[in-house]
């Protein structure tokens, strides 16, 4: 069985490898995590990336599927400015800082009780090159990840 979780569109996405992941600290406003020096700021295509969470219940065990897409001009992604930390999300995971539209700030990949072993993950990259000349061309990469609760939300004072 598995519950969907909607928390709608993303207005601005920064990433974070799991390896700078900094202690999380929980907070009567949310959450902190980390340093922010480490983070690097993905540039989105207006209205085309999302955030949401399944509820999945296997063999009587409960878990979450956090699953950020993220859609991005294709020259940026060509620009290869992104290579590494992309590598290392593949490879490691990243944790991720995810502005709502709603105004909400979301943790996802920066487990509470695992710190960086609930990393999100790079699982898919599709390059679209447009259709029409005048087109733009964007890349969507989907990141995933699993833990036992739903992403946490940044304390009111933007520590994090």
């Amino acid at each position: 069985m598995t519950f969907v979780k909607p928390t709608g569109g993303v207005a601005a996405v920064a990433l974070l490898p799991a390896s700078a992941l900094g202690r999380i600290a929980e907070t009567a406003a949310g959450i902190a995590v980390g340093t922010s020096a480490a983070r690097t700021e993905l540039p989105l295509i207006d209205d085309m990336s999302r955030f949401d969470e399944r509820l999945r219940l296997r063999h009587g065990l409960q878990s979450v599927v956090h699953r950020l897409t993220v859609a991005m001009p294709e020259e940026e992604y060509a620009s290869r400015r992104y290579d590494a930390l992309l590598s290392r999300a593949a490879r490691e995971g990243v944790a991720a800082r995810i502005t709502m539209l709603s105004g909400r700030i979301l943790w996802a990949g920066c487990s509470e009780r695992f710190a960086a072993e609930r990393a999100l993950r790079l699982k898919g990259t599709e390059v679209d090159n447009g259709q029409s000349p005048g087109e733009r061309g964007r890349v969507v990469l989907t990141f995933e990840g699993e833990d036992c609760t739903f992403a946490r939300e940044e304390n009111a004072t933007g520590n994090g």
